[in-house]
């Protein structure tokens, strides 16, 4: 059975390279979650503890023509020991598919 979530249930969500507006717009819609930014340059600084047991999904913004560039901070997020279990998702827009594809298919654990 597919888990669905509620909007009105509290989640804790850190946001990789959000735009400003993007960041305002999350808040609005969804102000009973707790929006969480890291800091400029995250992951590759590799502080991992940022991903915290509290963390219920991590949020890569994909901006145009970086998809490259947001791959990699995927990539990254899945090396991390924590990254295996927290939900990673990709925001991009309708050009940027091939991007969406490519992040699906990395491995959900470093041992697959």
């Amino acid at each position: 059975m597919e888990e669905r979530v509620n909007p009105s249930m509290p989640m804790k969500i850190l946001l990789v390279e959000p735009a400003q507006e993007q960041l305002q717009t999350l808040e609005q819609e969804f102000s009973e979650w707790d929006w969480v930014s890291a800091p400029a340059g995250w992951p590759v600084t590799g502080e991992s503890h940022l991903i915290q047991n509290d963390i219920n999904v991590v949020m890569v913004f994909a901006r145009p023509k970086e998809e490259k560039y947001a791959l990699g901070l995927c990539k990254k997020i899945k090396e991390f020991p924590q990254g295996e279990q927290i939900p990673l998702l990709i925001v991009i827009n309708r050009y940027q598919m091939m991007l969406g594809a490519d992040v699906r298919k990395l491995p959900r654990s470093l041992s697959e």
